[in-house]
């Protein structure tokens, strides 16, 4: 988008209960009950009470810090939610950062997503790094880089060059593929919240996958039926039905590997 042109536009501003058509702002603000019909182009959007958006929107930043909705698809350099977010449509951003509630209808493209609460996305999640400290369900995620301290529930697959997980929580993923490849048991925060909030979260956590291929693989607390790479470690807590690899592998006492094979070159 060409900031240049927003100094001549006009700013939206709706502070109690309001309705206005959709347009091109410069600044959009509702701290009170708004809606806006049509698609919008603005430099900012920013929803601190409850409002609604029917059409697409272009901005360059949107933030959500109470109850926001658009029914269309969006497109922003960065969205920001710390309240309630829900987008019907398709989400493109240069970064995004949730820390309260979000749910997207279809898919998610941005550079850099970084997930503190509750995220929920129905389809594709695209991009390059992931972070995710809070709660994770998707369709499917293919980015670059993903960082989980959380737990997640991935329907199809997960790829990424580089994929770290730190188990808090039961993760789950029918595929997982990447280059480098680590699983471990999660320490960080676990005795405070459990200590909270009691049974609901699970000491050791877990992650449960189908099929686990990379070149370097490490994994601890962990139930898959295939992992097939290069060079395979197999840490503690794992039940694993086949292991395939390349050029090494290496099982922990305390885990169950039902098969092993060497495959391709040695």
């Amino acid at each position: 988008m060409d900031s240049n042109n927003f100094a001549d536009r006009g700013d939206l501003k709706i502070s109690g209960s309001g309705s206005a058509g959709g347009g091109n702002y410069n600044s959009i603000k509702i701290s009170g009950s708004g809606s806006i019909k049509g698609d919008i182009n603005c430099r900012e959007m920013i929803i601190s009470g409850s409002g609604k958006v029917d059409g697409n929107v272009e901005a360059l930043n949107i933030k959500f810090s109470g109850s926001g909705k658009i029914n269309g698809n969006v497109s922003s350099d960065e969205i920001k939610v710390s309240g309630s977010g829900n987008f019907k449509g398709k989400v493109e951003a240069n970064s995004m950062a949730v820390s309260g509630d979000t749910a997207i209808e279809e898919g998610v493209k941005a550079e850099n997503l970084a997930i503190s609460g509750s995220f929920r996305v129905n389809k594709k999640i695209e991009g390059g790094t992931l972070k995710l400290r809070g709660e994770l369900s998707s369709e499917s995620c293919e980015v670059e880089n993903f960082d989980s301290e959380g737990s997640f529930r991935i329907s199809s697959l997960l790829s990424a060059d580089n994929i770290l997980i730190s188990l808090i929580g039961r993760c789950e993923a029918k595929e997982i593929g990447g280059e480098a490849i680590s699983v471990r048991k999660g320490y960080s925060k676990r005795g405070i919240l459990q200590n909270i909030f009691g049974a609901i979260f699970d000491p050791d956590g877990i992650l449960i996958a189908e099929v686990i291929e990379g070149d370097e693989i490490y994994l601890e607390n962990t139930k898959a039926k295939f992992v097939r790479g290069s060079r395979v470690t197999i840490g503690f807590g794992c039940d694993i039905d086949n292991v395939e690899y390349k050029e090494s592998i290496q099982v922990d006492e305390k885990s169950n590997v039902k098969n092993r094979c060497q495959v391709g070159d040695k």
